[in-house]
């Protein structure tokens, strides 16, 4: 696997990220949990450590996954969650990346800008 810094964070993310939409089989597809879980470790195992997971993908559901298969390792991989904003000028809705949540973020020390 290969990593890359994730802009000036100084994270270091393995390049390819494993997208869990489909973790939970609430929508009529995708994955039951024992298969959720076979995907996660497979990914991990070959040095995966950047995630995105989202609280309405499969209604909750694949979150609900995420955070049971990274009890214990939580310190080493970093989660992404996309996160709709309304404009108020426009009230369109834009997608931007961002943490899940304060208690999620990753807590490493950012380099001195």
């Amino acid at each position: 696997m290969k990593y890359t810094l994730l802009g000036k964070s100084g994270l270091r993310v393995s390049e390819a990220a494993l997208g869990t939409m489909t973790f939970g089989d609430e929508w009529g597809w995708g994955s039951p949990k024992a298969e959720a879980q076979k995907v996660y470790e497979t990914y991990r195992e070959a040095g995966g450590n950047f995630f995105d997971t989202a609280n309405f993908y499969t209604g909750g559901t694949s979150e609900k996954f995420v955070g049971e298969f990274i009890k214990g390792h939580r310190d080493s991989i970093v989660l992404e969650q996309p996160i709709e904003m309304m404009s108020v000028a426009t009230r369109s809705a834009t997608f931007v990346f961002g943490p899940c949540v304060p208690s999620m973020t990753h807590r490493r020390k950012r380099p001195q800008d």
